[in-house]
């Protein structure tokens, strides 16, 4: 999950395809309220449960219908919203990712 950008292009796939991990994006209706919500909503620090609430119907939909086993917090602001404690799935932060791996030079990583 994040931007348009983020969810329709492959800067963050490109990891997970050479280890040959498939990934699943939400569809375009939710993919579009996904990124109204980032820009209008937690991109200024509001969070709203009915908000919560949508993004977790749609986490839980990808994990019964595409059978995700975690969900990609691909924006520095989702994890305002979405962790481990409600996600219905394990949540991948890239943010908390991104410290934890130490960038010390070229901040490319290999998943």
């Amino acid at each position: 999950m994040g931007t348009i950008f983020t969810m329709t292009e492959d800067f963050f796939k490109q990891p997970f395809f050479r280890k040959e991990i498939n990934i699943v994006v939400p569809s375009d209706v939710e993919m579009e309220y996904v990124n109204q919500k980032i820009s209008l909503e937690l991109e200024h620090g509001i969070v709203k449960r009915e908000t919560l609430e949508y993004f977790k119907k749609v986490i839980f939909r990808m994990q019964t219908e595409e059978n995700i086993e975690a969900i990609i917090l691909g924006c520095t602001e989702l994890p305002l919203l979405l962790n481990d404690e409600v996600s219905p799935v394990p949540c991948l932060d890239t943010m908390q990712i991104h410290i934890q791996g130490g960038c010390k030079k070229s901040c490319v990583y290999e998943i």
